[in-house]
């Protein structure tokens, strides 16, 4: 890798390597062209917000020191996703694609296929 490219590298890459992540992939089969950084990324994802994720790629963020064995997001974990999602977030907004806020009926809730912010008033 050159330096230009090292200096471009986010905060959660640094963190977590990809030759780390490939370290602990072993023989995991996720089918073909499997982004590995995204199992992770998706995995912490879900136990973060309560719900679980399969046996193989709990075990890669257990051993990445991603997860406990309780399956919670050790500290390492909390600011691997936290940069993931600032990194996520900021090229969301070079490119545009602002998240879409609609309000019906007093409930919010998102527009995966707008992308525009636009807010329309319940009758």
């Amino acid at each position: 890798m050159t330096q230009e490219n090292d200096a471009c590298r986010s905060a959660f890459e640094e963190m977590v390597t990809i030759e780390d992540i490939e370290s602990v992939w072993g023989n995991a089969n996720f089918g073909d062209n499997t982004d590995k950084r995204g199992i992770v990324n998706d995995t912490l994802l879900k136990y973060m917000g309560g719900y679980s994720s399969g046996q193989t790629a709990t075990c890669i963020c257990q051993e990445l020191g991603l997860l406990t064995k309780k399956r919670t997001l050790t500290k390492k974990g909390g600011r691997y996703l936290y940069e993931y999602l600032q990194a996520a977030w900021k090229a969301r907004w070079k490119m545009n694609l602002n998240p879409v806020v609609i309000l019906k009926n007093t409930k919010p809730y998102t527009d995966l296929n707008a992308n525009v912010f636009r807010v329309e008033r319940s009758t």
